[in-house]
């Protein structure tokens, strides 16, 4: 659980810069065209961002600590209680993902949303419709302005199957390299 979050965090540090691109090339379309920001590339993004770079970055390593903390212990939680109560079944892996996915979807969603709502951001606090001093402040203006304690998870079930394909891959992936380790040393 402690590797899978200190690996997260850092693979989110160095590519904090990539994701405000990403997010913010979404998001241009649904502002007034003089207020766009029209990166071309990341190059020319990269250029335009110049000492910004790193906007957000504490949030996003916060996300991506806590998505793959949240992925890691509960599947591991939770394989180890289905296979102890129903025995080695095809059905306890996908189920266990499945529960861990949405655990981990519960749990991080809000984190996501306060990342993209801080990386939006406009430095001119005219163009922003709301303006946040940070993360806490996006959760307590979101749940004024938005008038719902549920704000921070809208988006919930798109957010629940990326994450479901995530912990699918990962875990799909980790299994089938570590079984093949495990036979080539003529292990079980």
């Amino acid at each position: 659980m402690w590797i899978a979050g200190l690996s997260g965090g850092i693979a989110a540090y160095v590519t904090t810069p990539f994701t405000l691109i990403s997010i913010r090339q979404i998001l241009d379309s649904q502002t007034r065209p003089e207020w766009r920001r029209n990166y071309e590339g990341i190059g020319s993004a990269l250029t335009k961002l110049g000492d910004k770079k790193f906007k957000g970055s504490f949030e996003n390593v916060l996300r991506h600590v806590m998505l793959n903390i949240t992925l890691t212990a509960p599947f591991d939680w939770f394989h180890e209680g289905l296979y102890l109560r129903f025995g080695d079944y095809d059905s306890v892996r996908p189920t266990a993902i499945f529960l861990a996915a949405l655990t981990s979807s519960i749990i991080t969603l809000p984190f996501d949303n306060i990342r993209t709502r801080i990386m939006n951001a406009h430095s001119d606090p005219s163009r922003n419709r709301l303006n946040y001093k940070g993360g806490f402040d996006v959760v307590v203006q979101s749940i004024k302005h938005e008038k719902s304690r549920f704000a921070l998870w809208a988006g919930f079930f798109s957010y629940f199957a990326s994450t479901l394909t995530y912990a699918w891959l990962t875990v799909g992936i980790s299994s089938t390299i570590t079984g093949s380790i495990k036979r080539s040393n003529g292990l079980k």
